[in-house]
């Protein structure tokens, strides 16, 4: 079976449907920034910081979201690695995500 691009939309929006019936408390920030992410082709269970947990298994989109976020904001409370190589800056979010820290 060939996957069409409609078939793959057909799917990320379904996986989306489910997403948001499980998720929780979400802000209409984090809900723009999520669908705007899947409309870009992109699964709710993978996120632009490509983040990943403890055991190695990528953090969904609003989890890797919140806490790329807070390192953005929060850069001193994280471990950069090689600071020579990045300066110790925080990496900069992704442009069309733009998070508030409180959820509605």
């Amino acid at each position: 079976m060939v996957i069409t691009k409609r078939i793959h939309n057909q799917y990320l929006r379904s996986e989306l449907r489910e997403y948001t019936n499980t998720i929780g408390d979400t802000t209409n920030d984090e809900k723009k920034a999520l669908s705007a992410w899947v409309t870009s082709g992109n699964s709710v269970l993978e996120n632009p910081y490509l983040l990943y947990d403890e055991n190695g298994v990528m953090m969904d989109f609003i989890t890797g979201c919140r806490i790329g976020f807070d390192m953005c904001k929060n850069p001193s409370e994280y471990s950069w690695g090689d600071s020579a190589a990045n300066g110790g800056a925080a990496p900069k979010p992704p442009e069309f995500i733009a998070l508030s820290s409180n959820p509605d």
